[in-house]
């Protein structure tokens, strides 16, 4: 099993480093008007106005397809309307191709984009969030079947799935990871205390650590 992790639990610094694990946090595409730290053991990114922030991948990219995803986020701003956090599963920097969640503007509804270049995307799930609460996201790629649940880091892990579906999406890559995006506003700030990555074994059964 090839696995990614990090607490994120290391002294205050500029960058988010190495990892927990002893993976690098590397930082590829968009633009870099926004500033990333470790602060208080939890990765920052902060941004005063309008950004398409850079993507931050850990490690190099996974050793196989089939992968899950655990992490646990939180947005927090003045002004955090217009902020899209995206979660990252095969990710391929040439065409910017991915399988991830989509959290996003105001509401911080929770959808599973499927971008191949066209962002395109399966049917929305929409639900409340709340901005400065921290949120745990579970994502499993299986083959062409994928499944997604973010719950409030309070309580108990549901059972269900908040969307399980099918995409035939080509062109997509190995990498995992974060980028944050920010529409024209005051800014704002997104927290992540943990992130963790594993490949699974046939079948798709298989442990995300958390």
């Amino acid at each position: 099993m090839d696995t990614r992790i990090d607490t994120f639990i290391r002294p205050n610094q500029s960058g988010w480093g190495t990892a927990s694990d002893g993976h690098v946090w590397r930082v590829q595409t968009g633009s870099f008007l926004l500033t990333d730290a470790i602060v208080s053991n939890r990765g920052t990114e902060t941004t005063a106005g309008a950004n398409n922030g850079p993507v931050q991948l850990l490690g190099p990219d996974m050793s196989g397809d089939n992968v899950g995803l655990f992490i646990k986020w939180l947005i927090s701003s003045a002004d955090a309307s217009g902020s899209i956090l995206y979660i990252l599963l095969r990710w391929n920097s040439v065409n910017d191709a991915f399988h991830g969640i989509e959290v996003y503007q105001g509401t911080i509804r929770g959808s599973l984009l499927v971008n191949d270049g066209a962002n395109t995307s399966p049917s929305e799930v929409a639900a409340s969030r709340s901005f400065n609460t921290v949120y745990c996201t579970r994502i499993i790629a299986s083959g062409q079947k994928y499944k997604w649940r973010t719950w409030a880091e309070s309580v108990v892990e549901p059972n269900s799935w908040d969307q399980v579906f099918t995409s035939v999406v080509g062109g997509l890559g190995r990498g995992v990871g974060i980028r944050f995006s920010q529409a024209p506003s005051s800014g704002a700030q997104i927290q992540i205390p943990y992130f963790s990555a594993a490949t699974l074994v046939p079948r798709g059964r298989g442990h995300v650590p958390s």
